[in-house]
């Protein structure tokens, strides 16, 4: 995978990654995150608001500089297995419909100073979004560059 266009391959790849419970695979609090390449993965959301919101959010971020490159979008079904062991072992299977984008990886930032915080929040101000949630687990790097790379509705909100 060499580029951030939707294909079959691209479902079954993500499908594998998630089912087989990857160790890279991050959980967030809104969206999953599967890495596919190097440089380029998956960002799922259970909800397609929330996906439209991050997708829409990160295109006009990256437009201004201060994202990751954006990918399409798509939609699919996961097979969901759920498991419960109350007085009986319980196992249920079935299917949960998934929205999404592609995107480019950053990479992962351990600390931010006060003044590059202060300074992507000034970034973000003057291209229209503002931040809720702007800590190092939300910005990357690209080419060295300090970027934000979580786009949904916990983070940021379009002003009044």
């Amino acid at each position: 995978m060499k580029s951030l266009k939707w294909s079959d391959r691209t479902k079954e790849w993500i499908s594998k990654r998630v089912f087989d419970s990857s160790d890279d695979v991050q959980y967030g609090s809104s969206c999953i995150f599967v890495p596919l390449t190097k440089k380029i993965g998956a960002k799922i959301y259970f909800d397609g608001s929330n996906r439209n919101f991050s997708h829409s959010n990160q295109i006009h971020a990256h437009s201004n500089g201060m994202g990751p490159r954006v990918g399409d979008k798509f939609e699919m079904n996961f097979l969901c297995i759920s498991e419960q062991n109350d007085e009986r072992y319980v196992r249920e299977a079935y299917k949960r419909k998934v929205y999404g984008y592609l995107t480019e990886i950053a990479e992962h930032v351990e600390t931010i100073s006060r003044s590059d915080k202060m300074d992507i929040c000034k970034k973000l101000k003057s291209i229209g979004l503002k931040s809720h949630d702007l800590d190092a687990r939300n910005l990357g790097r690209i080419n060295g560059k300090l970027i934000v790379i979580d786009f949904d509705m916990l983070t940021f909100r379009l002003p009044e």
